[in-house]
């Protein structure tokens, strides 16, 4: 799967939104928020970034969304390896 600008851009936001926030995951909502999307967009955009296996989540759990090792690779920013910041 080739990430879209828009999925790029989401990865990012998770990425900064779990530094951001000790650790802890956003909600599809906060997600929307910040990037000025309805919660479907963002629930559809997040299973597919799954299914590529950019991103890791947990069904039917709230802040269950984590980036997977590909998923930080293809962060548009570096990231340092030892504490993923």
């Amino acid at each position: 799967m080739t990430l879209t600008p828009r999925k790029q851009q989401i990865l990012d936001t998770i990425h900064d939104m779990t530094a951001n926030n000790n650790g802890v995951a956003p909600s599809l909502d906060e997600i929307g928020a910040v990037m000025q999307l309805s919660k479907t967009t963002v629930w559809e955009h997040v299973d597919e970034l799954a299914q590529g296996g950019y991103l890791f989540r947990e069904k039917h759990c709230c802040r269950s969304v984590s980036l997977s090792e590909l998923g930080r690779r293809s962060l548009s920013k570096a990231v340092c390896a030892h504490c993923g910041k």
